[in-house]
């Protein structure tokens, strides 16, 4: 089990509007305190809409992951990052809590 959580910094909005010429389908940002490598579950209004895997770069550890339109609500979004701990053999999701939280 991890010691402390990792924390979240989300790059860009998750501000949903059908008609806008730019869609909030991509979700991207830094995860403080994890390693590159790991398991990551992302949900958006309370379900998972995709999984990826961090990455390192430049010094810090990334995630990105692509989401159906579905998955959003019409106006602000709330999105929410997971890890996914398989220690101890049974699966859980660790939430990365965003920075400063």
């Amino acid at each position: 089990a991890r010691p402390d959580p990792p924390s979240l910094r989300l790059l860009g909005e998750t501000f949903y509007d059908p008609d806008a010429p730019v869609l909030p389908v991509h979700v991207a940002g830094t995860l403080a305190g994890a390693a590159g490598g790991e398991d990551v579950a992302v949900a958006v209004a309370g379900r998972i809409g995709a999984l990826t895997r961090s990455y390192t770069y430049g010094g810090k550890t990334w995630f990105s992951a692509m989401l159906p339109e579905e998955a959003f609500q019409r106006g602000p979004n709330a999105v929410r990052v997971f890890l996914v701990d398989d220690s101890g053999g049974r699966l859980r999701l660790v939430e990365a809590p965003p920075e400063g939280s």
